[in-house]
């Protein structure tokens, strides 16, 4: 999953440009994300985006980001255990959802132009968004019960975790 985010001035998010990539190679995945930031960067002046991140799990593709782009602009992922931590980037999100706050108000939206799929091949951040969901197991009675862990199972996953990423 790979998204575009547009922070204006004021600070708001908007996320509006993605593509989700399903059963594809490393080396396919990599001009994927050439073209996407190319795309990018030429919609917006020809200039590559302010910030890259990435997903620092795998280091061979964090390095290619960082050697690919690191020269002409910030490229990041979490390094710290605390940043890496699913529930700390998802605090993180619900304080950007938040609209009651008076002092800021809502701080994350969504392009209304993306998709709004569920379908696991094409789900974007808008899919993603609501079909989210936390694992569950099963409590002494027997009943299925949610736990207040994230399911890291369903197709929701790639695109919450490139938010968490930024």
């Amino acid at each position: 999953y790979i998204c575009a985010i547009k922070v204006t001035r004021d600070g708001r998010w908007i996320v509006a440009r993605e593509e989700k990539v399903t059963e594809t190679t490393p080396t396919r995945f990599r001009q994927i994300c050439r073209n996407f930031i190319a795309e990018v960067s030429s919609a917006d002046g020809d200039r590559l985006p302010h910030l890259i991140t990435c997903d620092g799990a795998v280091k061979q593709e964090r390095s290619w980001l960082y050697a690919t782009y690191g020269n002409d602009t910030q490229v990041r992922w979490l390094k710290k255990d605390a940043e890496q931590g699913v529930g700390w980037g998802l605090n993180l999100i619900s304080f950007m959802l938040d609209p009651a706050r008076e002092d800021r108000g809502t701080m994350l939206y969504v392009s209304s132009a993306l998709s709004p799929t569920t379908d696991k091949d094409g789900m974007g951040l808008r899919g993603a968004m609501a079909s989210y969901t936390y694992r569950q197991e099963r409590d002494q009675d027997g009943d299925l019960v949610a736990t207040n862990e994230p399911n890291k199972k369903n197709s929701a996953d790639h695109p919450i975790d490139a938010l968490r990423y930024e």
